[in-house]
């Protein structure tokens, strides 16, 4: 759970190797542990700021490599975060098509189905807005 290695855990509670710890630790629980999604985002946070620490200081002293290695871990930590999600959709289909997709959103919300003539053939400009 804290992040070490089945071996290492094996070291600190005295098993001979790490798959008699993972066994010890699966008939003392029943199972084993299941680290929760954000626990483990929380675990991979500090680890790539941990590491752009070191990346920062090497780029700072010229070292060779350590602007590459700042971008990749700048590149995970907002892939992690969805801070590189795309911030424009594009949607490829005819207006018929478009109306047909509109319409059957529309009763699965329980609305009515709207008329596919209001669609013409102009460059629908829309925002997204997060609730």
């Amino acid at each position: 759970m804290s992040g070490s290695t089945w071996d290492e855990a094996a070291q600190l509670a005295g098993y001979a190797d790490a798959a008699t710890a993972c066994r010890g630790v699966k008939n003392y629980f029943g199972a084993l542990p299941v680290v929760e999604r954000d626990d483990l985002r929380d675990l991979w946070r500090q680890r790539m700021e941990l590491l752009w620490r070191y990346a920062a200081r090497d780029a700072e002293i010229g070292k060779p490599g350590a602007l590459r290695a700042g971008t990749a871990i700048a590149q995970r930590a907002a892939a992690m975060d969805g801070l590189d999600a795309p911030t424009q959709v594009l949607v490829n289909s005819d207006n018929a098509e478009l109306a047909r997709m509109v319409d059957l959103l529309l009763v699965a919300q329980g609305g009515a189905a709207i008329e596919a003539s209001i669609w013409d053939d102009d460059v629908l400009d829309a925002d997204v807005i997060e609730g």
